[in-house]
């Protein structure tokens, strides 16, 4: 079982249930369960500044779906899930995702798995309120246009555009 769904059956799943049934015995013990295993992910396969390990890089939609899907239901549910530094990688982890998008949409790096990464990339977007002025927000803006069959719209950012680059010796990356 590739360890991205082991973080789904063990860490999304059990933390989704535990807001859900907030009212049933036992339901605080999931919760604390699941929220344990997905800050264990966070910490064990993104670095402080949000670089993806490279071993995850091939699957790196199918890794942050469960964390930020568990995001979005605690803020819906206004439960707290990550402490600030873990909020503060996966924000990052996030910005560092965007630019491994194609402009096609398909994930770069991917070795051919034929998983989109743009939904989860614009749902993140979306909860980090990433701005569509940022240089990462600018680009999905650009690749979502494109993915929807219009034409890419460039927005100037006053400044000197430079291509993204990210190097980590922890994430070896």
């Amino acid at each position: 079982i590739p360890a991205d769904v082991q973080l789904i059956e063990h860490g999304e799943l059990p933390f989704v249930a535990g807001v859900l049934l907030s009212d049933v015995a036992g339901s605080t013990e999931l919760l604390k369960a699941g929220r344990k295993v997905l800050g264990r992910c966070l910490s064990q396969n993104f670095d402080t500044d949000g670089t993806p390990r490279a071993e995850v890089i091939e699957r790196l939609p199918l890794w942050l779906a469960p964390l930020i899907r568990a995001s979005l239901i605690a803020q819906r549910f206004d439960v707290k899930l990550w402490t600030i530094d873990q909020e503060r990688t996966l924000m990052s982890a996030v910005e560092r995702a965007i630019p491994l998008c194609r402009p096609d949409g398909k994930g770069s790096l991917s070795n051919g798995l034929s998983v989109e990464p743009l939904p989860v990339l614009v749902a993140a977007a979306e909860l980090f309120h990433l701005p569509e002025i940022s240089p990462e927000g600018g680009y999905l803006h650009s690749v979502k246009r494109v993915v929807s069959g219009q034409p890419a719209k460039r927005i100037r950012n006053g400044g000197i555009s430079t291509m993204p680059s990210n190097q980590s010796d922890w994430a070896r990356f």
